[in-house]
Parts: C-alpha cells; sequence; structure tokens
C-alpha cells in the first residue's frame, strides 16, 4: 500500500493569494469547494465523550545541593515557602550586610517596646547582653559606615538575641507581646537555607538540587536539576535519574477518573472550518508571511487549513507539584464505538525524535514500558505565577581575555559592609591614573603593560591534580603604593567568595561572558502570604567591551601643526 501527496512550492513569503476566495461565478465556487475536499463525505464520526484515568504522587523530599554533597533532605510538605525561594534563598546574615540588617531588626523590636511603654532599661540590658561590632572597614563606603557606626552604638545584635534561650530581663503583660509580635515578624520576614545549607554551587555559579516522590508500587522517582540558573522553574529544569539515592519519600498515588466532552483544538485567529461560515473580522490571511525559515508558521498555517477538524482538546486539572502520566484513555464516538487511545510515546515507540515535555532519563518511555501501555510522566512544577526583584545588590561579569590568556571577573556592583549597594566600576574608572603625556615631535612612547582597574578580579587557569579539565582560579593583583609599599587587592562581594578559595568550571565562562547578579525578591504564595528571599541569577551579558590587558604597547603621535 502507497500514499503520495502533491505539496505546491513558491517562491514567494505571501501566501495571501493561495488563500483567498475570490468571487467569480456559481461554478467557481463549487470547484473551489470541491478542490478543498468539501463536497467529499466519508464514515469517520465525531467523538462524543472521553474517559480517562490519571494517576498523580506528590513531590515530596527535597535536597539541596549537588548530589556528591549529600546533604541533608527535607519534606518538602513542613516548609511554607515555594520551592524557587526554598532553592535559592541564602542566609542575609552571613552577607556584607548582616551586621546592618542585624541593627535594623534590633532597632524594630526597640519600636515595639517603646509603644507597649517598656522602661528604657530593658533596651539598655539587650545592649549590654547582645552588643554589635562593627566589621572590618572595606573604605568602599564612608558615608554608610558612618551610619552603620550610629546604628551599632543604638541598637543589639538581634540574631543573637532570637538564637538565645531567654530574654536577659523579665518582661510582663504588654512587653511579652511586643517581643511575641517581634519574632514572628523576625521569624518570616528573614528566612534562612533550607536545612542550614545551600543549593549555590560556586564552581559553575548555578543551583543544583533535587526533588524526590514514591508512586505506590513502583521505585522511588528522584528528579535532579543540576544547572538551575535561577528564575522561572519548570519541567525543563529536571531530569529523571534513577542512578542516585533515594530521598525516602512516602508512597503515595492519587488516582482520578474523569469524563470529558471532547473539543476542537483551535487557536486565535483561526479560519473557519467549513468554506461558506462567515468569519470573525480578526481572521485575516493577508496577515500571514512565511519564508523559508519560517517553519512553524507554515506548521501552524497547515494545521489551520488541512487539519483543523482533525485534532480535539481534553482538558483536565493535574495538582502542581505533582508527577502525573494518563493510565488509561477511551474515546466513544457517534457511532456508539470505543476506542483506547495510546499516547504519543506508545505510537511512536522508544526511538521516537518527539518528546516535547518529557523528562529526560524517564525510563516508562523505553520499550519494556511501552509494551505495557504504559505513558511518560508529566512533572507539573509548582512554580510562582510571578516574582518581584529588587535592584541587584552585586552583579558580577564573568570574561575572558585572549590576550592575557586569562579570565577576569569584573565587580560591577558590590555591597559593602555598610549595608549599601556601591558602584565599583564607576569608583575604579575615576582611579584610573591619568595618561601619560603625548610624545612630542617624533618621540615614542611605551607602555610594559596597560594598567588594571581596581575593579578587576583575575582568574588564572589551573589543573587539579586527578581532576580532567582546566579551573579558573580566583586570584588577586599586586599594586603598589605612592610610597613604594607593594600590597594586593581581589574580590569583595559574596559572589566570589573573597573569605575561601574560588574555582570555576573553565566550560563556564564562555567567550561572551556571563553576568550574575543577587538581588532580593519577593512573590505571592499559594495561601496569598508572601516570601521573601535573597537570591542569584546567572544570565547573558548585554554587549560590552570585554576588558583586555595590553603588553609592549608602542605609540608615535607627531605634532599637528
Amino acid at each position: 500500500m502507497t500514499w503520495e501527496r502533491l505539496e505546491c512550492a513558491t517562491i514567494g513569503a505571501d501566501l495571501f493569494e493561495g488563500q483567498e476566495a475570490r468571487i467569480a461565478d456559481g461554478m467557481w465556487f463549487i470547484g473551489r469547494q470541491w478542490q478543498v475536499g468539501e463536497l467529499t463525505g466519508d464514515d469517520a464520526s465525531s467523538p462524543l465523550l472521553v474517559q480517562a484515568e490519571i494517576e498523580s504522587t506528590p513531590v515530596s523530599r527535597f535536597q539541596p545541593g549537588p548530589a556528591s554533597a549529600h546533604r541533608p533532605v527535607v519534606d518538602l510538605e513542613a516548609l511554607s515557602t515555594p520551592l524557587e525561594a526554598a532553592v535559592e534563598q541564602e542566609d542575609p546574615w552571613a552577607t556584607s550586610a548582616g551586621v546592618r540588617l542585624a541593627a535594623e531588626a534590633g532597632l524594630q523590636l526597640f519600636r515595639a517596646l517603646a509603644d507597649a511603654d517598656v522602661p528604657r532599661g530593658v533596651r539598655d540590658a539587650l545592649r549590654r547582653a547582645f552588643p554589635l561590632t562593627l566589621p572590618d572597614d572595606d573604605a568602599l563606603d564612608p558615608v554608610g559606615r558612618t551610619e552603620l557606626a550610629l546604628l551599632v552604638r543604638r541598637s543589639f545584635d538581634a540574631p543573637a538575641l532570637r538564637a538565645a534561650a531567654a530574654f536577659p530581663v523579665e518582661l510582663t503583660g504588654a512587653a511579652v507581646r511586643a517581643f511575641d509580635s517581634w519574632t514572628r515578624w523576625y521569624d518570616a520576614l528573614y528566612p534562612t537555607p533550607v536545612a542550614g545549607s545551600t543549593s549555590w554551587v560556586p564552581g559553575r555559579m548555578e543551583y543544583s538540587f533535587r526533588l524526590g516522590a514514591h508512586p505506590n508500587g513502583d521505585a522511588e522517582i528522584v528528579l535532579d536539576a543540576p544547572e538551575y540558573v535561577g528564575g522561572h522553574l519548570d519541567w525543563y529544569s529536571f531530569d529523571l535519574r534513577t542512578d542516585l539515592a533515594p530521598l525516602q519519600a512516602a508512597p503515595v498515588m492519587k488516582t482520578r477518573k474523569v469524563n470529558v466532552i471532547p473539543t476542537t483544538a483551535t487557536f486565535a485567529g483561526q479560519a473557519a472550518s467549513r468554506w461558506w461560515e462567515v468569519e470573525d473580522s480578526a481572521v485575516w490571511f493577508g496577515d500571514l508571511h512565511a519564508g523559508p525559515e519560517d517553519l512553524a508558521r507554515v506548521a501552524v498555517a497547515a494545521f489551520e487549513m488541512s487539519f483543523g477538524d482533525d485534532w480535539f482538546r481534553i482538558p483536565t486539572r493535574v495538582p502542581a507539584g505533582h508527577l502525573a502520566r494518563v493510565k488509561e484513555l477511551r474515546l466513544y464516538d457517534s457511532f456508539g464505538r470505543e476506542h483506547h487511545i495510546p499516547s504519543c510515546a506508545e505510537r511512536d515507540g522508544p526511538d521516537r525524535t518527539w518528546r516535547f515535555f518529557e523528562l529526560s532519563g524517564d525510563p516508562s518511555a523505553d520499550a519494556k514500558a511501552m509494551a505495557d501501555r504504559s505513558c511518560p510522566w508529566l512533572f507539573v512544577a509548582p512554580a510562582l505565577a510571578g516574582v518581584t526583584e529588587g535592584a541587584p545588590l552585586e552583579e558580577v561579569l564573568l570574561l575572558r581575555d585572549e590576550i592575557a590568556n586569562n579570565g577576569w571577573a569584573a565587580e560591577l556592583r558590590v555591597e559593602a559592609s555598610s549595608g549599601r549597594v556601591v558602584d565599583r566600576a564607576a569608583r575604579a574608572r575615576a582611579a584610573m591614573p591619568p595618561p601619560p603625556p603625548v610624545p612630542r615631535g617624533d618621540a615614542w612612547r611605551y607602555q610594559l603593560a596597560s594598567p588594571v582597574p581596581e575593579h578587576l578580579v583575575p582568574l588564572l587557569p589551573v589543573e587539579l591534580e586527578g581532576v580532567s579539565g582546566l579551573y579558573l582560579q580566583r586570584g588577586r593583583l599586586a599594586t603598589t603604593s605612592a610610597d613604594g609599599e607593594v600590597t594586593t587587592r581581589g574580590a569583595v562581594g559574596d559572589i566570589l567568595q573573597p573569605d575561601r578559595r574560588l574555582l570555576i568550571e573553565d566550560a563556564e565562562v564562555p567567550s561572551s561572558g556571563v553576568k550574575i547578579t543577587r538581588r532580593w525578591q519577593m512573590a505571592r504564595t499559594r495561601n496569598g502570604g508572601f516570601a521573601l528571599w535573597m537570591g542569584r541569577r546567572k544570565g547573558v551579558p548585554g554587549p560590552r567591551k570585554v576588558p583586555g590587558t595590553v603588553f609592549d604597547d608602542v605609540d608615535r603621535r607627531v605634532d599637528q601643526p
């Protein structure tokens, strides 16, 4: 049995002429109906009712960090924060602005105690019991440093009070209520990372974590997100892994049977299915232009013109945070016949190329599972509808320098020890030495090496013993002061981890560069509350000149008359 189909070809990008219905005469109308197949009858029947059996299992376990770290596993049901916040949040008290946040949280308690008419001696006792210490001065923000010194003298260490077993003095009445209210505010405003650890992987400048689910009668399913760059979390961030240790999720399976009347699959602006049907004014084929590279647009046009009546939608709801799949799908048509509808994966087989919405590594899509009429899992991630982001507290660019044969980490913005954001790139430009004088006549100017702005941190290629591939290690630059003293300068912000060694995989810094930002984020939760966390995001920077180091530069300039 053979089947052939004739397709027309055109060299133009305008599809309007082949789709319009010009008015000529009655016979032309009938011929046009015959041409599009409207006069051809068949006994295809129509779908009337669909009965589906859908099974789902909740994702109930969470483990931050890479799989090799073996960090503690927590129960997602016990978390009161969205999944994005649980993955991205970091300890705000451990950042550069930790002292400022502690002082401001302490002042919040002082305001509550003042409103409750608590004697000033209670506030003095708090300052003595939980004193604050100024961090080392990084000389980035002198004005902010003065403000922080005033805050430290007037406030106290709020995290130390929250971690203490009891209040330093006895409270009664309104003071107890004020302290309890402040405690609830403190716990809700600044959440700490889940299980006391973070999902951030400094070597890749990405997040890594795992989720666990356990269907009844099946082995536990582990979803691995090894390269989450921050922002929106969805199904494509996950791979189904069978080689990882289980997360001890409890076996839970929910089965639901639904009866649905199928409806024709349409899209906004689609043409009417019948030739003489009056269409909506929004339908205009003249606006459909498709060139040789517009395959998606041509596919949509072919669908609406040739196959618009052949596809149907069977809507059903799947709870967020669940793995779901269709166990059985039966259809009843207008002739009273019953049909078993297999999944696309079952029809196409394990060697199929179309795997949209499928999880990589899903064993339910192999040959044995297809023989059992199994359908691949669909993961409906509990993603947030939207996130409100603050201004960047820190912004770093990772760039390559082919001339110097190394990389650079440009700290454009950093959070100073005062808790305020400093534009370090602008400070570096202002601190650059003036250019040397222009040579006169036929004089030549020789420069051994171009100066390096102070906001650039070198990334030096290194090899690790027993590990294949190159790494970029954060280094420091030697500088000479006006009196001849040699010192070094390096990273300041939290992203580059100035207090410990930082190794970045060489493949994570492409020639186009990488931008990493750190900022506050807030979003509404499903129960109507809000979540506030500090997270990072990795992305592609805009057009920017790559900092280059020039060696052995000779310049000759001739005076102009």
